[in-house]
C-alpha cells in the first residue's frame, strides 16, 4: 500500500483516510505533521474502472439488478484498491527538516 509520507519516508495516514483524501484535500501525516495529499495524475486515473463500470450500467447492455450491483460493486473494489496501492501522496508543504529528524527519531530510525 502506498502510504508512504514523501516528507519523512513513515507510514503517513490509514488506508481508509488514504481513500478519503484527494488531490484537492490534505492531511498530516501522524508521524511527522506535515502535510500530504494524493497525486493528481495517479488519483484521476484510478478512477477510470468506477466510470467504465457506470457507463457500463448506463449503456443498458446489462439487464437484472444482481449483474447491475456486480458491476457497480467490482468497479468499486476495484477502484480501491488502485487507489491504495498505486497513488503516491506528495508533499502539500516545504519539508522541515526539524519535524522529519524528530519523527524518525521517534520511530527509532537514524537520521
Amino acid at each position: 500500500m502506498e502510504t508512504t509520507c514523501p516528507h519523512c519516508g513513515l507510514d503517513a495516514v490509514s488506508a481508509w483516510r488514504k481513500l478519503a483524501l484527494g488531490p484537492a484535500s490534505t492531511a498530516k501525516c501522524r508521524r511527522c505533521g506535515l502535510k500530504v495529499s494524493a497525486a493528481v495524475p495517479q488519483a484521476l486515473l484510478s478512477f477510470v474502472p468506477c466510470v467504465v463500470a457506470v457507463a457500463v450500467v448506463l449503456s443498458g447492455v446489462v439487464r437484472g439488478t444482481g449483474p447491475l450491483i456486480a458491476i457497480g460493486a467490482g468497479g468499486w473494489v476495484f477502484t480501491s484498491v488502485l487507489y491504495l496501492v498505486w497513488v503516491p501522496l506528495v508533499a502539500r508543504q516545504v519539508t522541515r527538516q526539524d519535524a522529519v529528524a524528530a519523527a524518525r527519531a521517534a520511530a527509532g530510525h537514524r537520521t
